[in-house]
């Protein structure tokens, strides 16, 4: 132990075999226990190398800690303040500063950067060569398998971030939240087991539910609650709301600004653009419709026809049809309700006109008004 120190470096401890033996130690108070535990030490202090080869690369680094096999151990440290625990965390680690790695190879590719948490195992492992600045990895495998070179990201559960590349300010907590794309992008926020897992380089997204968001790619500023809301939307669609139980699960959502809010409502959206549906189930069956806004439980339920600036408010308003007609406006229980290829209608009042289907230019107003007309008449 200490063998080539012949400098005036005071108060250390070198217990093992080449403990601080190959550099001349000139620094004060570092304790080197273990096989080659801070063995080329020159001018750190209060450094504390505890394991065979933990911080065997230490030249002038201060107040560092390396407990574990190779902790800290291959890379010339330079930089300070640095905690490695668990064999080979903060491995190849150099003139980083103030990181915190805990776990099996924790940090592992680490070169430089400052103010990193990794805490689990191979936990920001693949990190190698940028100046990477406060990302947080806790979980195991939490941003492994990306070379990492964002800064200020967040990762909580296992294989969280899985793949993060260049993206930065990213939060993703639960297991397999944002973990399979290669994120590039910014901003997103996801929250649930599996939620955003495939973004790549889409950014200001929040997902908040296991499931949410899951297939979305390059998709910018959408807003999914609840499990398996917006699920399917691969690509392009763009600041979509769903909220509820399953809202814009099914379909490849790729239009933009459309609203769900409710149990299945616009479930198998697509290409539809500014959408409206609140209620369980309202507007469910819609697909490539424009600017609809359906209010209330099974509203505009079953059109999947692009019938476009439609208003259906009220249980089962507009339900039971597949409306291909524009510009109807059914506002009570069942109004319109078995609408087709008819437009121009308005219909208020608990079962108004609710029979007719391909009626153009009628009025009804009160309960049951029009309600027997089935078919042909106009402008009534």
């Amino acid at each position: 132990a200490m063998g080539d120190s012949v400098d005036d470096g005071d108060y250390n401890v070198a217990i093992g075999y080449l403990a601080m033996f190959d550099g001349d130690t000139s620094g004060d108070y570092n304790v080197g226990i273990g096989y080659k535990a801070l063995s080329v030490i020159t001018d750190g202090t209060q450094n504390i190398g505890l394991g065979m080869q933990s911080l065997a690369g230490l030249t002038v680094g201060t107040h560092n800690i390396g407990f574990g096999y190779a902790a800290g151990g291959s890379g010339t440290l330079t930089g300070d303040y640095n905690i490695n625990i668990g064999s080979y965390a903060g491995y190849k680690i150099t003139d980083g500063n103030r990181n915190t790695l805990i776990g099996y190879s924790a940090g592992l590719e680490l070169l430089v950067g400052d103010f990193n948490i990794a805490l689990g195992e191979k936990a920001l492992s693949s990190a190698a060569g940028a100046d990477i600045q406060a990302n947080i990895a806790i979980g195991k495998h939490s941003m492994q398998d990306g070379v990492v070179t964002g800064n200020s990201n967040i990762g909580l559960g296992t294989e969280t971030l899985n793949n993060l590349t260049s993206g930065e300010s990213n939060i993703a907590v639960g297991s397999g939240s944002m973990g399979l794309g290669t994120v590039t992008g910014n901003d997103n926020i996801s929250i649930g087991n599996f939620a955003l897992e495939d973004v790549t380089s889409g950014g200001n997204n929040i997902a908040i539910g296991s499931g949410s968001l899951a297939g979305a790619t390059n998709n910018i500023g959408n807003v999914a609650i609840g499990f398996e809301t917006l699920k399917a939307s691969a690509n392009d669609g763009d600041k979509n709301i769903a909220i509820g139980y399953q809202a814009m699960k099914t379909g490849d959502v790729s239009g933009d600004g459309n609203i769900a809010v409710g149990e299945l409502a616009l479930e198998a959206l697509t290409s539809g653009t500014d959408n409206i549906a609140i209620g369980s189930g309202a507007a469910k069956k819609v697909t490539s419709n424009t600017d609809n806004i359906a209010i209330g439980r099974n509203a505009f339920a079953e059109s999947s026809n692009p019938g476009n600036y439609n208003i259906a408010i009220g249980l089962g308003a507009m339900k039971t049809g597949d409306v291909s007609g524009d510009y109807n406006v059914a506002i009570g229980h069942v109004a319109l309700n078995n609408l087709t290829t008819g437009t121009d209608n308005i219909a208020i009042g608990p079962g108004a006109a609710a029979n007719i289907t391909n009626n153009a230019n009628n009025i009804a107003i009160g309960h049951d008004a029009f309600a027997a007309s089935v078919n042909d008449g106009h402008r009534n």
